[in-house]
Order: C-alpha cells, then sequence, then structure tokens
C-alpha cells in the first residue's frame, strides 16, 4: 500500500469491488494509452479509487511475469516521452490525493489554486533545468535521470496548463461522485 499504486499489467483486484464501481457512475479520467499518445495511468487512478474507499493495496516483489516489449519501446527516445506522459497523468492521480491526504491549510490551497499549482510546478521545472541543461549540452543525456524528470516535470506543467478547466472539472466531480458516497455506505465482506 506504500507504492500507492500497482502497475496494471499482471495485477489482479477483487471481482467484487470492481463491479460495484462499474454498477454505480464510476468512470476513469485516464483512458490508457490511444493511438500514439502515450499517456495512460488508468492502472495508477484504479488504485487511487480502492485507497479513497479504504481498500489496501498489496505488492509482491517475488511475483514476476513476462511482458513483450518491442525494441521500439525500449529506447531513450521512447523513455523519455513517456516520462512526459507520467507527467501529464500525475496531474489527474494528485485529484484523488487530495482527498485521500486530507492536506490542510498551505498545501491544500496550492494543490486546488490552479494558478498557484502552475506557479509551482514552473518553479519546479526551473530547479530541475539546470541539471538538465547540463546533461544535454555535454551530449550524455541517454540513460541520466535529470533528463527524465525534467520531461515528467514538462509534462505537469503542459498538462496542468492545457486542461486546467477540464482539471478543475474533475476535482469537483470527485469529491461529489456518488460513487464514493454508495461504496463508503456498502458493506463489502472482502475488505
Amino acid at each position: 500500500d506504500e507504492r500507492g499504486y500497482i502497475y496494471g499489467a499482471g495485477s489482479v483486484m477483487r471481482k467484487s469491488i470492481y463491479n460495484l464501481l462499474m454498477s454505480s457512475d464510476y468512470q476513469l479520467i485516464l483512458k490508457g494509452r490511444i493511438g500514439k499518445s502515450l499517456v495512460a495511468g488508468e492502472d495508477a487512478e484504479r488504485c487511487q479509487v480502492f485507497r479513497l474507499l479504504g481498500y489496501k493495496l498489496w505488492y509482491d516483489p517475488l511475483l514476476e511475469f513476462q511482458h513483450h516489449m518491442p525494441a521500439s519501446r525500449i529506447t531513450w527516445k521512447y523513455t523519455c516521452i513517456l516520462y512526459n506522459s507520467f507527467g501529464r497523468a500525475s496531474v489527474y492521480h494528485d485529484l484523488y490525493s487530495e482527498i485521500q491526504d486530507k492536506k490542510k491549510g498551505i498545501p491544500a490551497f496550492v494543490a486546488q489554486n490552479t494558478f498557484l499549482d502552475i506557479i509551482n510546478k514552473i518553479r519546479t521545472l526551473f530547479i530541475a533545468l539546470p541539471a538538465y541543461l547540463i546533461v544535454i549540452l555535454t551530449g550524455s543525456g541517454e540513460g541520466r535521470r535529470a533528463v527524465v524528470n525534467y520531461n515528467y516535470w514538462y509534462g505537469r506543467l503542459i498538462e496542468s496548463i492545457v486542461n486546467m478547466s477540464a482539471i478543475n472539472k474533475y476535482r469537483e466531480q470527485i469529491k461529489k461522485a456518488a460513487w464514493r458516497k454508495n461504496m463508503l455506505r456498502t458493506e463489502i465482506t472482502d475488505k
């Protein structure tokens, strides 16, 4: 449960919980990779929903599975684009975390005030910028954490700006979601 999410590939979930969610007004914000877009995160979003409902996630590092990856998905360029997409998806995961963590005071105000949140993301991006530029300008960027960190934060910033109104709409939808109220009142024996 400390990880906060479990990747969808190779994961399992209780069917009774999934069926209850599907029979309510529950809908994922993130839809997974569609076409050439690498924005995904629906697996982590689903984990956030389960945690909001009081369930724990269980991860066992001893469990292994084989996942075929074509050569085109094991390149540095793909990794950088993927981290940008992780950053974009994380903006939506934050909406669940705001409720789960019950932030109060200044952290809550910054998280829910889109303008201040964007300023905070710009600040974080500028902090990451020097390391990113050194790595890029010296030509030694491949495999460097500074490059993927920068791509991640750049994705977070762009998503926050481009989809500002949608993010605010989703925040309110999650807060007022009937599935939260109905599921919290429903006794599920396999919690």
